[in-house]
């Protein structure tokens, strides 16, 4: 299914489904760089700065690569492949949820994925509570986290791309469904 409407549409698909994501987590980490610069008004100890150190470096390897790198990322970009195409109007519509695990998926995924996002809106409310340095320390730290895992979704998804020109034919599995 190389070029023609079909090979277009699918691109468009899977474009939308990382450009949807992007949009969403750069919008989050926007907010989380204002609560980080926060940090940096008041002044900090040396015992803030080691709690930053070790905030960013435990979120690099939890959320970035052990999250992101190693499971979210190419579970996405095998769902970004395959909704290019085998998708319903209504799921390349809705590509970033559906690529993301939220719809469509076996029902395992599902409570996995609304679990983790529920919890992840439940920290978000809870270290809105801390005050600063200390919100903005572990801010940071998922700034980074996030930063990595953007990265490695468009590096998963720009791997699928080529990998959907070069074998047009192969049909990648949704890894760990």
């Amino acid at each position: 299914m190389t070029g023609g409407k079909r090979g277009l549409r699918g691109s468009l698909v899977m474009l939308w489904a990382i450009v949807g994501f992007s949009t969403l987590l750069i919008y989050g980490l926007a907010k989380l760089a204002n609560a980080t610069a926060g940090a940096f008004s008041a002044s900090l100890g040396p015992h803030h700065i080691a709690a930053l150190i070790a905030s960013a470096v435990a979120m690099a390897w939890f959320e970035g690569y052990r999250g992101f790198q190693q499971s979210f990322s190419p579970r996405f970009a095998a769902r970004a492949a395959e909704l290019g195409e085998h998708a319903s109007t209504l799921q390349a519509l809705l590509a970033p949820l559906v690529c993301m695990g939220l719809l469509w998926a076996p029902r395992r995924r599902l409570i996995s994925a609304w679990s983790l996002t529920c919890g992840i809106v439940i920290l978000v409310l809870l270290f809105r509570q801390l005050p600063q340095p200390w919100r903005g320390i572990l801010d940071g730290g998922v700034f980074v986290g996030l930063t990595w895992g953007l990265i490695a979704t468009w590096g998963a998804v720009a791997g699928a791309l080529i990998q959907r020109h070069q074998q047009p034919h192969h049909r990648p599995a949704v890894a760990a469904d």
